[in-house]
């Protein structure tokens, strides 16, 4: 599987509320640029925000209240791209306690897993050295990072795996609990629900797995 990297350029970032940024704007004219401070001056928040518009995600924290500025009920992260077909407009709206908004040239996308894939990021941090010494759910997560970039569809193919596998753990557990005094007359009715809930993990899993496999190939 051959994934077609297109030509891209970040060339202004604005951040509103957004961690200790109150209002900052960051022109990138250079074809590289180091960022250079003192600690805790935002340099890895700076960097954090362009983590955000690309993967949605943030690898130190998953709820969008830590992202905002105390005090403020809003944080705004706006991007403007260069690419192969002209200048794209981003802009990504974090609520506290509310829902995100993802917009592109002032369009607001309905499902936010649409915004994926107009900017693509590569991050590397002391970190990255759990990738080799660390377990494989770090690999894991780092591999469904990438591919939701390189393949925003793919998004949606794992949301739909951990759906159907919370079901099925839900399920196990309910049957478990409940079974005491009902425990042979339940084992037929499990073995027939059970067998449904494997085919659909084996079906949404072999979709995982046949991306999977294709990038790793690449």
């Amino acid at each position: 599987m051959r994934h077609q990297i297109f030509f891209m350029f970040l060339q202004h970032l604005y951040l509103q509320n957004f961690r200790n940024y109150s209002s900052q704007s960051v022109a990138f004219n250079a074809s590289k640029t180091i960022l250079l401070g003192d600690n805790a001056q935002g340099k890895s928040n700076l960097l954090e925000a362009v983590e955000l518009l690309a993967t949605l995600k943030s690898h130190r924290t998953s709820r969008d209240r830590d992202l905002i500025q105390a005090g403020t009920s809003t944080g705004h992260i706006k991007a403007r791209l260069k690419r192969e077909l002209g200048l794209s407009e981003l802009n990504l709206v974090l609520r506290d306690g509310g829902r995100r908004a993802a917009m592109l040239n002032g369009e607001t996308f309905k499902r936010q897993q649409d915004f994926l894939g107009n900017l693509n990021a590569v991050q590397f941090s002391s970190l990255d050295l759990d990738l080799v010494r660390g377990g494989p759910g770090g690999r894991r997560l780092w591999i469904d990072t990438l591919l939701t970039q390189l393949e925003p569809v793919y998004a949606y193919i794992l949301q739909q795996y951990n759906q159907v596998l919370k079901q099925r753990n839900s399920f196990i557990k309910q049957q478990t609990s409940a079974a005491d005094g009902q425990r042979f007359e339940l084992a037929r009715i499990d073995a027939t629900q059970m067998a449904i809930w494997d085919a659909q993990l084996a079906t949404a899993g072999t979709r995982v797995i046949r991306r999977d496999r294709g990038f790793c190939k690449d």
